[in-house]
């Protein structure tokens, strides 16, 4: 049996262009997101998320969520099995 992964969090720095608090601020903010998903498996984590209607969310969302999905998906490699 192979040993879980532990699940990396890894913020977009662009994610957060719009954010206007604090450096302090961000980084609980940062925290509160990451501690939300230490520990959880997948199944966890698919459990506590909701599904996304793209026609509500506003232009800067849209963008936002297509970059983050972009920058994700350009970030995996092929490996061999």
């Amino acid at each position: 049996m192979s040993k879980k992964q532990p699940l990396k969090i890894v913020f977009d720095p662009a994610f957060f262009e719009a954010f206007e608090g604090t450096q302090e601020e961000l980084d609980a903010l940062m925290g509160e997101i990451t501690g939300m998903f230490e520990g959880k498996s997948a199944d966890e984590i698919k459990a506590m998320s909701k599904p996304v209607d793209w026609d509500e969310l506003d232009e800067d969302e849209q963008e936002q969520l297509s970059r983050a999905f972009h920058n994700a998906t350009n970030d995996i490699k092929p490996t061999l099995q």
